[in-house]
């Protein structure tokens, strides 16, 4: 019988370790990885709420498991999003990690309390249900804010290599070039 409360822990670890040789192998694709796991978690959580008897709960408590490999990746993609400023990547890291841990801290207490909701936890279920829809979203959101910084990107490159200045820059290109002066001075 122990062997079967330590089968979700084995398959949260088998499948963060395949999610993160999988979104290495796309090619840093990794909104697209995201979306498996995501997707895991919310049957998952709906298996689990639908009181489909023991066996169909154990089945939504696995393949919830299943889902604990998407942070590791999200982490690797703000890390790629940000790899040209290290500050802005360890505020977002922090913040990040700073959200998620007091989520973690507060949630299960409200949503989960076993002395008012024990043994189905309907509420909490229905309501990481939700949740987890967020979640899948919030992939998308992301996707659509690194595209539309790429674009943007993009789009001052091409500005800068036809020649044209940008006027926002030349007061900086003006001072730093005046600094370099003074300092050789």
């Amino acid at each position: 019988m122990w062997s079967l409360s330590c089968s979700s822990q084995a398959l949260g670890l088998v499948t963060t370790l395949a999610y993160a040789w999988i979104s290495d192998a796309v090619g840093g694709k990794r909104w697209q990885v995201m979306c498996a796991p995501a997707i895991l978690n919310f049957v998952g959580m709906i298996v689990v709420v639908s009181d489909a008897g023991y066996g169909g709960t154990f089945f939504g408590y696995l393949i919830n498991a299943a889902s604990w490999g998407m942070w590791p990746v999200t982490y690797a993609w703000v890390n790629e999003i940000c790899h040209e400023d290290a500050e802005e990547r360890a505020i977002v890291i922090g913040v990040a990690q700073t959200f998620g841990q007091a989520f973690i801290a507060w949630v299960p207490v409200v949503i989960l309390n076993t002395g008012k909701y024990a043994p189905k936890f309907t509420l909490g279920f229905t309501i990481m249900s939700v949740i987890s829809v967020g979640e899948f979203a919030m992939i998308f959101v992301m996707l659509y804010f690194v595209t539309r910084d790429k674009k943007k990107q993009a789009s001052r490159e091409i500005e800068t290599s036809d020649g044209q200045h940008n006027p926002s820059t030349s007061s900086l290109d003006a001072r730093n070039t005046d600094e370099t002066l003074a300092l050789r001075q």
